[in-house]
């Protein structure tokens, strides 16, 4: 008799403490319910979302790599060149030149003359 009084008394004192709250739910409900309440199907509905994007991203290593960089510096000072080596170089060169070119101008003028001169006065 014990063990039949017992579950029920247990039962009684359960609804009276409101350990047991029973609920009527439709059955959309209820499923939305243990969606939302499964810590389970929260994780696997992750691990579902995180292969999407690990299956992306190995699609992005066949794809071209495009990188764009731009830098900019700035300098405190002006930038100072002595051009006056190079200067002194290329007119040292420029004078050579035109000594040689006055050289071969007088030999051309001398030789030039000498042939109008008379064959009775020109040297052999």
């Amino acid at each position: 008799m014990i063990g039949r009084i017992l579950p029920k008394l247990a039962c009684t004192i359960a609804v009276m403490t409101g350990f047991v709250h029973a609920e009527i739910l439709s059955l959309s409900v209820g499923l939305e319910r243990l969606e939302n309440g499964s810590n389970v199907l929260k994780a696997q509905t992750q691990k579902v979302a995180t292969a999407k994007y690990l299956h992306q991203a190995a699609l992005g290593n066949f794809l071209p790599l495009i990188r764009l960089d731009a830098d900019v510096k700035r300098l405190d000072r002006e930038i100072d060149f002595d051009l006056d080596p190079i200067r002194a170089a290329m007119i040292q060169l420029q004078t050579s030149n035109q000594m040689q070119m006055s050289k071969s101008d007088i030999q051309a003028a001398m030789s030039q003359q000498l042939s109008q001169l008379p064959a009775s006065q020109q040297v052999a």
